[in-house]
């Protein structure tokens, strides 16, 4: 299947909770494992089925990252900074590298193609390259209407216990983001899906992604232009950037982890519609570059997270199907 990046247009503040009590944990950036959740719900409610479902589905997504208009008019397309980058911190000061989180698509290239002595990593925090307080390092100086990517806002609400009437307050978090900024996902869907796929992403868009829907949260809107993108390689393929979320299941021994370069990141939440919680799934996040010594990319999986048939869920809760959230990651090849 072929590579393509589409682009998506936030038009509401994003409620993406992960976790937490009293003080609830989010994303700030939708992720690949909600979008195919979301998705292939939509899917089984238009059509009845899934085609490969859960394993063998007719897509792959990669998760959001941002992408940024400048004052001319033009999108720069960002990438979360790979992990595993190395510095010399006689030449590069490291407080300022730490705080950078996204490249732009030129360095990106570089880095992909030759490593970090190529991305031309500034000294200190007064390069003009570096944007929106020192959180993106761009291959040249550009002017930006917006000083911020997003802006995070905590709301409190209280719940009431059923039983006693006692109230407990609770913090939740809506991300804003700049009207300069969309979204970038990377997208591989087979040639025969492809009008259903981007159809129902439309609809997504018009629903809603993630908490509050109903309030008019998580919409966005599709834009029409869509880019082939082919990262090419001059030789086998042994190291790979991932940029979804990746479990390897039983696949563990196919990596070499010693060699890799990963963050690991603890993915739960709530089924939607429903009381229940989703079992965490321990994962493999973001700008990770995993080492295979073969020629393929590392084989992800799709762990059920609930069993809708568990005596453990109440008759009052017990929803109709069982619940899988999507670890099969995103991958493209480098030539480090």
């Amino acid at each position: 299947m072929k590579t393509e990046v589409v682009f998506l247009k936030p038009l509401a503040p994003f409620h993406l909770q992960t976790g937490g009590l009293g003080h609830e944990s989010t994303d700030i950036f939708p992720r690949a494992d909600t979008i195919s959740s979301a998705l292939i719900y939509l899917w089984f409610r238009q059509f009845g089925e899934v085609p490969g479902f859960p394993e063998e589905l007719p897509f792959r997504i990669s998760s959001c990252f941002p992408v940024v208009v400048d004052a001319d008019g033009n999108r720069v397309q960002l990438y979360p900074k790979p992990i595993g980058v190395s510095i010399d911190p006689s030449k590069v000061e490291h407080k300022m590298f730490k705080s950078i989180d996204w490249i732009d698509e030129v360095l990106f290239e570089k880095w992909r193609r030759g490593g970090s002595d190529y991305m031309d990593i500034p000294e200190d925090a007064n390069d003009k390259r570096l944007a929106f307080g020192g959180k993106v390092l761009l291959a040249e100086q550009r002017s930006f209407t917006a000083d911020k990517l997003y802006d995070q806002q905590a709301r409190t609400r209280v719940t009431l216990d059923r039983v006693t009437s006692a109230s407990v307050p609770f913090h939740y978090v809506q991300t804003h983001f700049s009207n300069s900024v969309l979204f970038s996902m990377h997208i591989q869907v087979e040639e025969k899906w492809k009008d259903t796929f981007m159809g129902l992403l439309r609809l997504l868009g018009d629903e809603g992604l993630g908490a509050d829907r109903t309030v008019g949260m998580g919409h966005f809107s599709v834009l029409p232009e869509v880019l082939e993108r082919e990262y090419t390689v001059n030789r086998k393929a042994d190291k790979w950037l991932n940029l979804g979320v990746f479990n390897p299941g039983l696949k563990v021994a196919a990596i070499n982890w010693e060699a890799s370069a990963y963050a690991i990141v603890n993915r739960s939440g709530w089924v939607s519609g429903s009381s229940l919680r989703r079992s965490p799934v321990v994962a493999i996040a973001e700008s990770a570059l995993l080492v295979t010594g073969t020629d393929g990319s590392p084989v992800g999986s799709v762990p059920m997270v609930l069993d809708s048939s568990s005596e453990l869920i109440p008759e009052s809760d017990r929803i109709a199907h069982d619940v899988y959230r999507d670890c099969r990651g995103f991958f493209i090849p480098t030539m480090l």
